[in-house]
Parts: structure tokens; C-alpha cells; sequence
């Protein structure tokens, strides 16, 4: 971590930045899922279930949608239609509500700053060998290579 201590406080310091132009917004909150991933999407005879609510919370609504993309679409099965912009332009349509671009810039870095708090509090615990453990390294180490989302 020390090694890459610089990159970490430049996120922490993007991350405030882009904290305080959410907070200049007039963004909606509304109830949110907070980990809208396909592990915790479950397909039924009656369609796709959202599981796991675990993280709900009162927030602006690109909580969650900033991973409703393209990606997302093909993980769980689905073929995406449209770009991301036109799959992320269906929000507003069905309810009326706008989406602020500042506060869809502001979760991803939030997912990456805690999946790092994560995997650094794994590594620090004692622990063994494993797929688990590797992953752990694996992931960590992705995002201290990368640049700000």
C-alpha cells in the first residue's frame, strides 16, 4: 500500500471533489438497492428479482443505476439495447426524473474507494491461502494500477 499511497490520496482527493458537486445539485433520493450487481439479481419464472438489501438507503437514484449499463445487461443474460447513455436515458422516461451526470460520476469511484477498503482490511487479518485470498490480491491490486474512474 505504501507504494501506492500517492494514487490512493489522489482518489480520496477526486472523490471529495466530486462529493462537493453532488452536494451543488438538486439530485432525487429515493430508496436504493447499493449493490446492483448480477450476484445479486435472481432470475424467476416471473422475471428478475433484485436480492440481497443488504446496503438499501435513502439516496439520489444513480446509486444504483450508474452500473445499469450495457455490461450489466449481458451478465445477467440479457441483450443490451442501446448504448449506455440510452440505457441510463430509460430512467427518466419512466418516472419523470432527471438524472444529474455529477452524481453518476460520483458512485463508481465510491464502489472502487470501498472495494479498496475491503481488500486492504482482508490482507491485513491473518489469513491463509486460496481462491479467496487471491482474488482479494487480484482485485486490489487492479485497482491501484488504474486510474480514476
Amino acid at each position: 500500500m505504501s507504494a501506492h499511497a500517492g494514487h490512493v490520496e489522489g482518489l480520496l482527493a477526486e472523490f471529495d471533489r466530486r462529493v462537493e458537486r453532488v452536494r451543488a445539485t438538486e439530485a432525487d433520493w429515493v430508496l436504493t438497492h447499493g449493490e446492483l450487481h448480477p450476484g445479486n439479481i435472481m432470475r424467476t419464472p416471473d422475471g428478475l428479482r433484485l436480492i440481497d438489501w443488504d446496503t438499501v438507503r435513502i439516496a439520489p437514484a444513480e446509486r444504483d443505476l450508474w452500473m445499469l449499463t450495457g455490461a450489466l445487461a449481458r451478465m445477467v443474460g440479457e441483450d443490451p439495447v442501446g448504448d449506455d447513455e440510452e440505457i441510463l436515458a430509460r430512467y427518466p422516461r419512466a418516472t419523470g426524473r432527471n438524472l444529474t451526470p455529477a452524481v453518476l460520476d460520483l458512485y463508481p469511484l465510491w464502489w472502487k474507494l470501498a472495494d479498496i477498503a475491503v481488500y486492504v482490511g482482508e490482507l491485513r487479518r491473518p489469513h491463509g491461502t486460496g481462491e479467496d485470498i487471491t482474488a482479494s490480491l487480484t482485485y486490489l491490486t487492479g485497482h491501484l494500477e488504474s486510474r480514476p474512474d
